[in-house]
């Protein structure tokens, strides 16, 4: 299947009025209308595959660019090919669904992990409301992804924060489930969950 045949698929799973970002190797992708109205409110550049409208953020910076597009108004739904059941969530206006596909029964074999993340002045505490952030493989993957996630926040901070947002990317990549990552003055904290559903 193309990435537009996976990404058209996985599209007729979702809620009307919901934008689908599908991930494709290091990439959530969007096509068509979604691609068209992801790209303007983002600032981005179309492209084109199969001559449909194309799109595509990078999968470790993705909490950047739903944050910006839920600002806007817009539902989202985060794909992935490799999930085996779809993972519900609240996340202001965002959530994630596995469309199946491709890489499923290789990943049956293995324990399979997922990233939740809360912000606000509770972040991390036991009054933080935690919401999934789309990142979802074993344990390594998951810890690297949130120690990409924390990278980036650290390249962009201009508040004096740049060392607590590195020191949490190092936590990160030691992280077991359960383990708060960040919180504090970052207002904004991880943790990983083990998918037991799965």
């Amino acid at each position: 299947m193309t990435a537009f045949e996976l990404w058209k698929r996985a599209k007729a799973e979702c809620p009307p009025g919901t934008l689908l970002l599908f991930r494709i190797g290091d990439f959530y992708e969007m096509f068509g209308e979604d691609a068209v109205e992801a790209a303007g409110i983002l600032g981005m550049s179309l492209t084109k595959r199969g001559g449909e409208p194309m799109c595509g953020v990078p999968y470790h910076a993705v909490e950047l660019y739903i944050e910006k597009l839920v600002r806007a108004g817009k539902k989202v739904v985060l794909g992935d090919p490799l999930a085996t059941r779809p993972l519900g969530l609240d996340a202001g206006g965002a959530e994630a669904v596995g469309c199946g596909g491709e890489g499923e029964e290789a990943m049956q074999s293995k324990k399979k992990y997922y990233a939740e993340t809360s912000t606000g002045p509770d972040a991390g505490t036991s009054r933080a409301k935690w919401r999934m952030t789309g990142t979802f493989g074993t344990l390594d993957q998951v810890r690297q992804d949130v120690a990409v996630f924390a990278g980036e926040f650290a390249a962009q901070a201009d508040n004096g924060t740049e060392d607590e947002w590195w020191r949490a990317a190092e936590e990160a990549k030691t992280a077991n489930p359960g383990d708060v990552i960040g919180g504090g003055a970052l207002e904004r904290a991880w943790r990983i969950v083990e998918d037991t559903e799965g």
